[in-house]
């Protein structure tokens, strides 16, 4: 591996067209596109040059997010692993292909080191491979230094990204009791919303109006509360460590992780917020609005009495 990065970077930097400049590194992808020039010089600083050969794996598809590849000569496939496929391998036979890209600049796996996750999918070298791997750190840590309103188009983009790459299905909202039985999963699926923030992004605050409940699908989310009666709920718990109220005069009090929801209670009873929710970590979610929750509700009244009852008795 290290010969074959010497190799790549006589070649990368012997070609005018393939080298890593901040006009080149735009045309990379999106994210680039958005970034300031002193954003795209530290990302040149430290952008390592890399030879994949014909046949080699990039990356494979559930191992972490470790750095992002950025295209510049050759072809490469996006796999994502069929559902039911046994055996830890990753191939044609238990894979689909997603994507095909001759040349470049092209970048993969922005997504998935922004989020700090796993990696989504499987990249595949079709033929021999040159480009630049920029490590994970580096991206996070210059994407936190972007300016405000960067930072927000880039978490727009990512949450178009994140549209693209799930594909919604009714286990989302089938893990919890509150929607069992529930006849109009299907139609709330097609109105849920991709939300991306950042750690220590507040979500909403106790007292203000609840506009929406949020299902996590990657990172992990504190609830805080002023109210004694539950933090007294949280003392008979294992105590939160590691988390410093980012709301004045609250407690945490509750944790909630990839596969869980919140905000619920909110929606069906119509009433202001009884926590605050801040993101620890960067949080993948998807966002129901209270309107189109309201107006299943009114669908199904039936399942309506039963969901306030199944939060009834989660308060008692």
């Amino acid at each position: 591996r290290r010969f074959l990065s010497g190799v790549a970077r006589g070649v990368l930097r012997r070609e005018p067209k393939t080298q890593l400049t901040p006009a080149y590194l735009r045309g990379a992808g999106a994210v680039f596109e958005l970034c300031p020039f002193k954003n795209l010089e530290a990302f040149i600083r430290y952008a390592r040059p890399a030879w994949f050969l014909q046949g080699e794996l990039v990356w494979t598809e559930n191992y972490p997010a470790s750095c992002v590849f950025i295209l510049a000569k050759g072809t490469v496939e996006v796999w994502k692993r069929n559902r039911g496929a046994r055996g830890k391998q990753h191939n044609r036979n238990n894979c689909a292909v997603v994507s095909l890209q001759e040349g470049g600049p092209r970048c993969f796996g922005d997504f998935d080191c922004f989020a700090g996750a796993l990696y989504s999918t499987t990249l595949f070298c079709v033929t021999s491979c040159l480009g630049w791997v920029l490590p994970r750190d580096v991206f996070y840590y210059q994407l936190q230094r972007l300016p405000v309103e960067v930072y927000k188009k880039v978490c727009h983009h990512f949450e178009e990204e994140m549209r693209r790459m799930y594909v919604l299905q009714p286990s989302l909202m089938m893990t919890s009791p509150l929607f069992d039985y529930m006849p109009a999963v299907e139609w709330l699926l097609g109105r849920l919303q991709p939300v991306v923030v950042e750690a220590g992004h507040v979500l909403f605050r106790e007292g203000h109006p609840c506009e929406e409940m949020f299902f996590i699908v990657k990172g992990a989310v504190v609830l805080f509360s002023s109210d004694p009666w539950e933090i007294a709920k949280a003392t008979e718990r294992p105590p939160l460590t590691g988390f410093e109220s980012a709301v004045p005069g609250q407690t945490a009090v509750a944790v909630a992780v990839s596969g869980q929801h919140f905000g619920e209670r909110g929606c069906v009873f119509l009433e202001p917020h009884t926590h605050s929710a801040v993101a620890t970590t960067t949080v993948q979610a998807w966002r129901l609005s209270r309107a189109h929750f309201s107006e299943a509700l009114l669908m199904n009244p039936v399942w309506f009495l039963r969901a306030r009852h199944v939060l009834s008795q989660r308060e008692e």
